[in-house]
């Protein structure tokens, strides 16, 4: 397990770099993009990049991946979703997607049908896909290949 303080250094390194490039690569129009939630999800991998993401001027979809409803994640605290996945790809595409961390939301992932279809299609269109810790697993499953950023 991390210390807090490396903890929160290596978050803020992915969400800072994630909204510097995210606000710097579009010059002419909002960038957009949509995070995954699912019961399980580690609530500080989702909840931060959120807000930076949207602090940064990105326009951000906070999904529930079956569901519009509330998700509980890994330590019990409840997430309000704005709407489902199906319903969110409608309002694709996103500039990225993320997938938040979290053993039971990462089990979540893996087993949904329709986000690996989703990844898969963000992936071939060569827009980002981005996780933090055990969400990368859906990318493993969807025949995504994995690189990390330090």
């Amino acid at each position: 397990m991390l210390p807090i303080s490396r903890a929160f250094s290596v978050v803020n390194k992915v969400c800072s770099g994630a909204a510097a490039y995210l606000s710097i690569s579009r010059t002419m129009s909002t960038k957009k993009a949509l995070v995954l939630i699912a019961p399980g999800s580690e609530e500080i991998e989702a909840v931060t990049p959120i807000d930076v993401l949207r602090r940064g001027g990105v326009e951000v979809t906070v999904a529930g991946l079956a569901n519009s409803e509330v998700q509980k994640c890994s330590r019990n605290v409840l997430l309000g979703v704005e709407t489902s996945l199906t319903e969110a790809k409608k309002g694709g595409p996103y500039d990225a997607i993320l997938l938040p961390g979290g053993a039971k939301g990462a089990e979540a992932f893996v087993e949904s049908e329709e986000l690996g279809e989703v990844l898969r299609e963000q992936d071939k269109a060569g827009r980002i896909v981005a996780s933090i810790c055990a969400g990368k697993k859906a990318f493993e499953v969807s025949d995504i290949a994995v690189t990390e950023r330090k």
